[in-house]
């Protein structure tokens, strides 16, 4: 046990202390870059991600692990020590470190690691959606309406959590504490301890519905008096920084705070350049009121000069850089404390727990949903899609016998038709789905559109998040006007669409001539909506004949239960024979190969040069098939290294390459922001302007290693990037300038055995050639799929 708790506790050092106040570490790097800093600079994902995981520790010791005697202990060994949190130490403490639950960490860190980015994403939303907006950082004293915003927000969330809608509950979460966390940066709350010479405590009144945030200063009362002007700043020093800056002035704004507020307890906060009211009504500076200062806002120069925020450590861009660390401490403080104030709300860890996403020993709960076109074309394979679902629940019930014993299955099925979707079919058990399925009732003649879309939102909502969902049909959507919502709930639950198309004709007429799939088109039957909303939730569209419906069971069991992180994923057209090559590292314990098109021949050849196929738990390829599909498990170390799939086929083609990896690849993006009102999904960053790129690893206590940085598309690699940062803790940064094509990220490194890794993050990325000009920043997060 001492050496279990020792290794836990050198995994703890992943992450540093939440290191805001400055919304992102590419902006940071910028700053670093251009000016001098006086010390660690923390940001607001620092502060978000450390309350979260310090959250997390507590629920998790409140909730022991009853398989593992050890739990609590071991996580209250890790905060007693001092060390700074992780996802992976919290998992590997809670879990343990046993080789039998190594798919069930991979998830819970993956899972946990998502959440924490989803509501950092929202907490640098607020930046971008809300930078006008006073009340949401608690500027220009608009105290009131930041404590109505807080308190509003706090029930909200209270409320999503207890109705399980956690994707809202994060998304006003993180909102929430970006509002929280900028009273401590922009209000004198730390001047008015530091003046008494006492340590800094939270202000507990904030988001306390019928509590006032303090003893505030009148419309009219002076707060802050010059700061002595020092010189100015060079322009030429600027460079990066030219588009934001406002003033170039340099002042000493050490005690500018008018004494008046510190002798009777005042509060104030600054005001900045362009904010609006909750009215939308702009709001100017008036003679005598404090700045929130620094080069980037407008009103530094007017009087009362200088500033007060604490935003950073540099004083160019924060007058109160020297209090920065006390501000980032108690906002992490009070983020800590407001997670406990909701937990406190919610009153059932269970529920809380979910929010956090975490599984607390509870079974997790993934979904299998089939939203079934019952139209005349349809009804000629009702029993081959039944025996289908059979072997998909003999798939997953081997799956959960042999890697996650507490996996629990919800089915969902909706049929729909010409006359609209029938109603929601759940249940957990497999008979019952397979019994549903052939007792479908075939109502129409099926010559006309249907509405697709309606059913697709219905199976959304009886699905669980991480889901996928199966369209089966041949008819087009009559309702696409729809498409908006469909996209709103994949991003709201992280969904996957894959549509299936089955044609008994085709299957019919290769009895007559094999010539005839060769001119089969797959577009001839993929209606444009399918293919954007597969595109969009990263899933698929796959054209099959009828003889191949349960040929289809390894490809839905493996997307349903198992992680999919992706090694390959593209298409191409007719080749008489092409090599695609994958790596699989030593985290990586099983694939599934999963190849579409009209005609085919593959080959799959192991890291030792031999034939893979009496690997492979299923494969098909036959003259008569428009499909190779292989499950092939990894875990013998003779098997890692670089596998070889050789295609040879006479017409258009897609690839995947899934792995059930322990590893997990995040990115997150910044690119130019152009300044217009637009919805920020429709923002893309200008062809050549600079793109900064943060790419992590997470799943490995240990260090892994990237090399290299490709961006890709379906036709090859654009660009392939070596000029990496590291910055610790298996994350790397890489700034490049946008390409002119579509792209996706693909990173290659070395895991920490010693085996290369090769992953794709599927967040697509679209430049823009006209119209943009650099302003604000866009940033997009992504585990494994674009999450806008």
């Amino acid at each position: 046990n001492g050496k279990v708790l020792k290794a836990i506790l050198l995994s703890c050092w992943v992450v540093g202390l939440a290191s805001g106040f400055i919304p992102s570490s590419f902006r940071l790097s910028a700053a670093n870059t251009l000016l001098s800093s006086n010390g660690q600079t923390f940001t607001h994902p620092d502060l978000t991600r450390g309350s979260m995981l310090q959250i997390t520790a507590n629920v998790l010791i409140a909730n022991p692990n009853p398989d593992n005697q050890q739990s609590t202990q071991d996580i209250q060994a890790i905060l007693n020590s001092g060390m700074p949190l992780s996802v992976s130490c919290l998992v590997d403490a809670y879990y343990g470190r046993s080789e039998a639950l190594v798919a069930v960490r991979g998830r819970q860190k993956e899972q946990l690691e998502r959440i924490i980015e989803d509501v950092i994403g929202y907490n640098a939303r607020v930046d971008v959606d809300e930078l006008d907006s006073a009340a949401a950082h608690f500027d220009s004293e608009q105290f009131a309406d930041g404590q109505q915003r807080l308190v509003e927000f706090r029930e909200i969330i209270t409320m999503e959590i207890s109705r399980r809608n956690y994707a809202s509950a994060r998304r006003f979460a993180g909102r929430l504490l970006h509002t929280l966390q900028d009273f401590y940066s922009h209000s004198n709350w730390i001047e008015l301890f530091e003046s008494q010479g006492s340590s800094v405590s939270p202000n507990l009144a904030l988001a306390e519905r019928g509590r006032s945030v303090g003893n505030t200063a009148g419309p009219n009362q002076q707060t802050c008096t010059n700061c002595p002007r020092t010189g100015s700043l060079p322009l030429a020093s600027l460079v990066g920084l030219v588009p934001f800056i406002e003033s170039t002035s340099c002042y000493n704004c050490r005690n500018n705070i008018d004494g008046s507020l510190d002798a009777r307890k005042i509060l104030t906060t600054g005001y900045a350049n362009g904010g609006r009211d909750a009215q939308n009504r702009p709001i100017s500076k008036p003679i005598g009121k404090c700045s929130h200062g620094g080069v980037i806002d407008g009103t530094t120069d007017s009087p009362a000069t200088g500033g007060i925020n604490k935003d950073s450590t540099h004083d160019k861009l924060a007058p109160h850089y020297y209090l920065h660390q006390q501000a980032a401490t108690t906002a992490q403080q009070h983020s800590f404390e407001f997670f406990s104030l909701v937990r406190n709300d919610v009153d059932d860890d269970e529920l809380f727990g979910a929010f956090l996403g975490l599984e607390l020993q509870v079974k997790r709960v993934v979904s299998l949903a089939m939203v079934f076109d019952t139209t005349q074309k349809t009804s000629d394979y009702l029993q081959e899609v039944a025996a289908a679902v059979n072997q998909v629940a003999t798939d997953i019930q081997q799956y959960i016998n042999t890697f996650e014993n507490d996996l629990q299955v919800q089915y969902v099925l909706v049929p729909v038709n010409d006359s609209g979707p029938g109603v929601t079919f759940e249940t957990n058990d497999i008979s019952q789905l397979e019994s549903a399925v052939t007792g479908l009732n075939i109502q129409s003649s099926g010559d006309g559109s249907i509405p697709t879309l309606q059913a697709i939102l219905n199976a959304a909502e009886a699905s669980q998040p991480d889901s996928s969902i199966f369209v089966l049909t041949d008819s087009s959507p009559s309702d696409s006007n729809l498409v908006g919502q469909v996209e709103a709930i994949i991003v709201q639950k992280n969904l996957r669409i894959i549509f299936v198309h089955i044609n008994s004709r085709i299957a019919r007429s290769l009895k007559k001539s094999r010539l005839n799939k060769l001119r089969i088109k797959r577009q001839d039957i993929v209606s444009m909506v399918y293919s954007e909303l597969d595109v969009f939730s990263n899933g698929e569209t796959i054209s099959i004949l009828q003889h191949e419906i349960s040929e289809l069971a390894a490809f839905v069991s493996f997307s349903t239960v198992q992680g999919s992180s992706t090694l390959i994923r593209t298409s191409g057209n007719a080749v008489d024979s092409t090599n695609y090559y994958f790596l699989v590292d030593s985290y990586t314990f099983q694939v599934l190969i999963f190849i579409n098109s009209i005609s085919i021949d593959v080959s799959v050849t192991t890291p030792q040069g031999t034939d893979a196929s009496s690997l492979a738990q299923y494969s098909v390829s036959t003259d008569s098939s428009t499909l190779y599909i292989a499950t092939i498990n990894t875990t013998d170390p003779m098997l890692r290294g670089q596998w070889t799939i050789t295609v040879t086929t006479s017409s258009s083609f897609s690839i995947q390459v899934l792995a059930d990896s322990e590893l997990t690849f995040l990115s997150e993006i910044i690119a130019s922001r152009p300044n217009s009102t637009d919805d920020i999904n429709e923002l893309k960053p200008l062809v050549g302007s600079d793109i900064s790129a943060e790419l992590d690893v997470v799943g490995s206590t240990s260090p892994v290693t990237i090399n290299t940085l490709d961006l890709i598309n379906e036709r090859g690699i654009i660009q392939s990037i070596t000029d990496l940062v590291e910055m610790g803790n298996n994350t790397y940064i890489s700034t490049f300038a946008s390409p002119v094509e579509e792209f996706k990220l693909r990173i290659n490194g070395m895991d920490d055995n010693g085996y290369n890794f090769t992953y794709i993050s599927d967040i697509s990325v679209e430049p823009a050639t006209i119209g943009l000009t650099f302003g604000k920043c866009l940033t997009l997060s992504a585990v494994h799929k674009y999450n806008p």
